[in-house]
């Protein structure tokens, strides 16, 4: 497995396409509120030198070269201390064939290591509604800080 930061938009463009197709098989069905990505607007969002998006590529010596895991974060002052600057993870999927091999794991490093690079004081994830995730966070030194709702207007 390889990791490459998606930067030109020919790689930009495929993980934007593979990103539409997972969210249509994955989430979709039983989140009806997730709607399709819309590509333009995926590559103008992730074209842009302080985000952040690395994906995870099976090399040449498996039979099919595919992406396997995907990360993405941005860069931004904390709400309450515009001095403080965060690295918040907004991005992050590994599909499920790929989640016991440490795909997430290494994808997780590589965020880590680019926000301490570009002077992030604070590093921000997503809680998710996956045990194993919040367990990982907590082996990493995270504290939960708050989760997130979402409602879907009508």
């Amino acid at each position: 497995m390889i990791l490459l930061r998606a930067k030109s938009l020919h790689l930009l463009n495929r993980v934007g396409e593979w990103m539409q197709n997972v969210a249509q098989k994955e989430f979709a069905p039983t989140h009806p509120e997730v709607k399709a990505y819309k590509l333009n607007e995926f590559i103008d969002f992730w074209n842009n030198p302080e985000h952040f998006l690395v994906v995870a590529q099976t090399t040449v010596e498996q039979p099919v070269t595919r992406f396997v895991g995907v990360i993405g974060a941005i860069l931004r002052p904390a709400k309450y201390n515009k001095e403080q600057l965060q690295a918040v993870e907004i991005e992050w999927y590994v599909i499920p064939e790929y989640r016991s091999n440490k795909v997430g794991d290494k994808l997780f490093q590589t965020y880590r290591q680019w926000a301490k690079l570009n002077q992030a004081q604070c590093v921000v994830t997503t809680m998710a509604e996956m045990p194993e995730i919040n367990a990982y966070y907590k082996s990493q030194g995270f504290i939960l800080n708050s989760s997130t709702y979402m409602e879907v207007m009508k």
